[in-house]
């Protein structure tokens, strides 16, 4: 398996004057500035524990919190699902404007066939730019249609989420 700043795995935050990656930060040339160590048990245990205990004054990070980060992965979904195959050459046309776009992807694909995934075989897909209205929680815009039919689905009885909790 390949490798990005010599990590296989883990969540990079590239700053102005270097990165921050595995509670550690680093300057532009991969030198050690500062590691963060912390008695703390993690935020998710900390999540399991609370859920357990049901003392929610013990909650590390209000729910909202979660519920707004969570929600940014949901959109990503929500932006793939409504996509449609589309060749890595038409990709890069259509994202060239945006550095930061096209360096992720390049190392995407790159990701990809370093561990022998062949987009031609297994094509990749680009969903559309989409527009949310936080205070609706709600996609506006070009494809908000296709997008709001898959902000929540039918669920089966006896798990269904009422509409007002």
């Amino acid at each position: 398996m390949d490798t990005y700043l010599g990590e296989k795995f883990g969540a990079v935050v590239h700053c102005e004057n270097g990165y921050v990656l595995n509670g550690a930060a680093y300057d532009k040339k991969g030198g050690l500035i500062k590691k963060f160590t912390s008695e703390r048990i993690s935020t998710k245990q900390n999540f399991v524990n609370v859920m357990r205990s049901r003392k929610t004054e013990e909650l590390y990070t209000d729910a909202l919190d979660g519920h707004l980060s969570c929600g940014l992965l949901h959109m990503a979904n929500i932006s793939y699902r409504i996509g449609k195959e589309t060749p890595p050459g038409q990709i890069r046309e259509t994202i060239r404007g945006n550095r930061l776009f096209a360096k992720a992807f390049d190392r995407i694909v790159a990701h990809l066939d370093d561990n022998g995934v062949d987009l031609k075989k297994t094509p990749a897909a680009l969903g559309p730019m989409l527009e949310f209205d936080p205070d609706i929680e709600r996609f506006i815009g070009q494809f908000n249609k296709k997008a709001n039919k898959l902000v929540s689905r039918n669920y089966r009885k006896p798990f269904v989420v009422p509409q007002n909790v």
